[in-house]
């Protein structure tokens, strides 16, 4: 019986250093911030790219990097496309059944905190 309450106790506490909590985003200059269709709605600089990543980095803990196998979203009816310049780092933001993600292709999905309104307004 103690045996089974340790190993509990062990892998709630493994859990809780194991998941991850940041990200790392690459370093830009600049984020061109498109919809979908590649119209460019707007270019963060400065504090307001700042301000921006800020909101962006504020994720659920993940265990998992839960990279996709797409290019781009799959199954959303709406997404923004984030150009990271000048490298081109390209990344998404949309939302899926009410929670809004942001995917790099084929290396990280991660939860946002914020809502898809609230990051892209």
């Amino acid at each position: 019986m103690i045996f089974v309450v340790l190993s509990c106790i062990c892998i709630l506490f493994g859990y809780q250093v194991v998941k991850k909590t940041e990200i790392s985003l690459p370093q830009a200059d600049q984020i061109v911030i498109s919809n979908q269709d590649g119209g460019e709605l707007r270019t963060l600089e400065g504090s307001k790219m700042s301000d921006f990543l800020s909101e962006l980095t504020q994720i659920h803990p993940y265990l998992f990097k839960n990279a996709s196998n797409h290019d781009q979203p799959v199954g959303v009816e709406e997404y923004y496309q984030l150009t990271f310049q000048p490298n081109n780092k390209i990344a998404y933001l949309y939302e899926k059944n009410g929670k809004t993600y942001l995917e790099f292709p084929y290396e990280l999905t991660v939860r946002t905190k914020k809502s898809l309104s609230e990051l892209i307004d």
